[in-house]
């Protein structure tokens, strides 16, 4: 078999291939859902093996996708037994070689991404990805949180926890600056405010974003980034410098995987490996490290 270009009557072969372990790869599972528009996908389609591992040839599956955004992300998935690699594939990377930016993805995915696309990234950022069950949120978290922070009570009366609207946007955005100053940007100098708060507005229309207000200030904030058919993925977790450490994050969090769970079986995150305090919030929350996650820049 050989890699192909995606088209509409591929959809159901691909969505089995993604959905298998969708909260891994949420960010691609959105783009299908949404069928975003300067959206490319090549798949490649092997034989499918059986339980006992001979290799079947009445079927055949996906085992291998890679999606190029039209933004300049690549976003790749390869059989973990590896890459098949033919003029097909080398064809479709030498398109695309020059207008890609950015890799993400598991760890593995990404490492052979850049090997195909024989350029080296002058940037690599590492993370942890994480994921968690609805079923096993709910069984295991008071979401009330008075367990576990019975002794910040009166700082939980003055909190408001909302999730916000695009009319929001304004409001946040000094919010959202700090954040991307400390989280996103690799230089200050990048940061762009009219299009970060036009970036924030379209983010608020399409995701769930919670943040929490003391004495009608925003102080904190968690939301989904990447919204799947079973699974979402949060982003954008952050409080400002002041009111960390008081457990304001999990409020945050707590509130914000209920709204996830009414509609999704999974949650999903990535955390930069070094921020201890933030994997330990998650992990408190039942999140366990699944894989390593890794993005590039070019």
């Amino acid at each position: 078999m050989s890699w192909f270009r995606v088209k509409r009557k591929h959809k159901r072969s691909l969505l089995r291939f993604i959905l298998h372990n969708e909260w891994a790869h949420v960010p691609f599972s959105e783009r299908i859902k949404n069928s975003q528009y300067g959206t490319t996908i090549i798949a490649y389609k092997g034989n499918s093996t059986d339980k006992s591992g001979k290799t079947g040839h009445e079927s055949h599956q996906i085992s291998s996708a890679i999606l190029f955004s039209q933004y300049g992300i690549m976003l790749p998935i390869f059989d973990k037994f590896g890459i098949k690699l033919n003029t097909e594939i080398e064809a479709y990377i030498r398109r695309f070689r020059t207008n890609i930016y950015s890799v993400m993805g598991t760890k593995s995915d990404v490492m052979t991404a850049a090997v195909l696309l024989e350029r080296h990234p002058h940037t690599e950022i590492d993370y942890y990805l994480m994921a968690l069950s609805s079923d096993d949120f709910f069984k295991s978290h008071d979401a009330t949180g008075k367990n576990n922070y019975t002794h910040l009570e009166e700082l939980f009366k003055k909190l408001n926890i909302t999730r916000a609207s695009p009319h929001d946007a304004k409001y946040l955005f000094p919010l959202q600056k700090k954040y991307e100053l400390e989280e996103v940007i690799l230089d200050p100098k990048n940061f762009n405010p009219k299009f970060s708060l036009e970036a924030l507005r379209k983010n608020l229309a399409r995701n769930i974003i919670l943040f929490a207000e003391k004495d009608n200030i925003p102080i904190a904030k968690a939301g989904t980034n990447a919204r799947g058919f079973n699974s979402d993925q949060i982003g954008g977790v952050f409080t400002v410098q002041a009111e960390r450490g008081k457990g304001i994050a999990k409020q945050v969090m707590i509130k914000l995987l209920e709204y996830i769970f009414k509609e999704k079986e999974t949650a999903s995150l990535f955390v930069k490996k070094e921020n201890i305090s933030a994997v330990k919030l998650y992990e408190s929350l039942g999140f366990k490290i699944r894989d390593d996650f890794r993005i590039v820049y070019f």
